[in-house]
């Protein structure tokens, strides 16, 4: 009969102590997940910089990427130069 009654025992202590862990593994799991969001989200930022920084390298050291550079944001072209325009899908 103690044999029962302490298995009894050890059961319920079991339950309680993972049923207190519960709320806590979905809060971490909810954190974990803030967490890998904000990753992606500096890894973007981390992409776009990276050419920002390569475009703004090129167009300080490259005159001829800073003429194509120039002359495409101000829609110019030379005599007898054929320019084709392709636009971007949004």
């Amino acid at each position: 009969m103690n044999k029962f009654l302490f298995f009894g025992m050890c059961l319920a202590v079991g339950f309680v102590v993972v049923a207190a862990a519960m709320p806590q593994k979905r809060k971490l799991e909810e954190i974990e997940g803030r967490v890998e969001e904000a990753r992606r989200r500096q890894a973007a930022v981390t992409a776009e910089r990276d050419d920002a920084l390569a475009l703004y390298r090129s167009l300080k050291e490259d005159r001829a990427c800073l003429e194509q550079y120039a002359r495409d944001r101000l829609d110019y072209y030379r005599e007898g130069e054929k320019v084709l325009r392709i636009k971007r899908a949004q």
